[in-house]
């Protein structure tokens, strides 16, 4: 696991504060499903990549607060919106995702940094990084 990740503490910290009433998804569930995603990030052919039903889903969820139109089949693009805000990454940092990128094939701790950043910890993340 990502046990050790300050990453993936904060977002368990985030996700008991912030989905114990709106999307009722463990922590354990999301480690789960990141874990099964790990050989993605090795994959040249983005149409094969192993996409996990309940990340899809739980993103959708977070993104929905700020992007209230994103849906399973336009999540992706409205992730890209998102992190290409200025707020944020810290000067000088490009957005991991670009159009030839999916989230499901970036690595773990950055998918943390993602959903830490979907969770509203901006001002945590910028000064972590």
């Amino acid at each position: 696991g990502f046990v050790n990740n300050y990453w993936c503490a904060l977002l368990s910290f985030s996700m008991s504060k912030h989905c114990q009433n709106t999307f009722n998804i463990p922590f354990f569930i999301v480690e789960e499903e990141l874990e099964k995603e790990n050989d993605n990030v090795h994959m040249d052919d983005v149409s094969n990549v192993y996409i996990r039903h309940y990340l899809r889903h739980f993103l959708v969820h977070l993104l929905k607060e700020s992007r209230p139109e994103t849906t399973l089949s336009n999540y992706e693009s409205s992730l890209r919106e998102f992190l290409d805000q200025q707020y944020i990454h810290p000067t000088g940092i490009a957005s991991p995702l670009t159009f030839s990128t999916s989230f499901h094939c970036l690595p773990t701790e950055c998918k943390l940094w993602i959903l830490c950043s979907l969770l509203g910890n901006g001002n945590v993340i910028q000064t972590a990084i």
